[in-house]
């Protein structure tokens, strides 16, 4: 659901929060800084997988986060 690049800080990386109101707030400020629109509906009940890696010289982070989905077997 959202894709960009960043500074090498660790505000995208939480993993706790105080209230569902915070995680939803953690989940909309991932999605408004990501380059392409995915037209997710995301909200507090989602949990999330996030990617991080350098970018080549190492100044700055790539970072890719994706809803987890239940695939739900046939």
């Amino acid at each position: 659901f959202s894709v960009y690049k960043t500074d090498p800080t660790a505000d995208y990386l939480q993993t706790k929060f105080n209230s569902t109101t915070k995680y939803q707030d953690f989940l909309n400020m991932l999605a408004n800084r990501s380059y392409y629109n995915f037209n997710l509906d995301l909200n507090y009940t989602d949990k999330i997988i996030t990617l991080s890696t350098c970018t080549e010289s190492g100044t700055k982070r790539i970072a890719v986060h994706a809803k987890l989905i239940k695939i739900e077997s046939k």
